[in-house]
């Protein structure tokens, strides 16, 4: 006999507990729910933005007026345009957490 062989066990095999499979399903489905919620309020909240700035783009004189010396409406509107994106791109991200 093997010293290293173990002896198999009497009775039948346990059966695998599957309440714990059933748990982490909801909680992966809760996840996905979540971050498709996440990812559509990202979507609308960078869009609808940018669309009014192509909007705006359309007419010359909007974007080229004055707001504070060399800072025209249009430059002004694509920086709060950016600080919009990273700000809800970190939301987003942290909401993956």
């Amino acid at each position: 006999m093997d010293r290293y062989a173990h002896p198999t066990p009497p009775g039948p095999w346990p059966k695998p507990d599957h309440s714990h499979d059933a748990e982490r399903s909801e909680h992966r489905e809760s996840h996905r729910e979540a971050t498709d919620h996440a990812g559509r309020v990202l979507l609308l909240v960078n869009t609808v933005p940018l669309a009014a700035g192509i909007l705006l783009s359309c007419f010359t004189e909007v974007p080229a007026v004055p707001v504070l010396g060399p800072l025209t409406l249009g430059l002004l509107w694509n920086v709060l345009q950016c600080c919009l994106f990273v700000a809800t791109a970190w939301w987003y991200d942290a909401s993956w957490r």
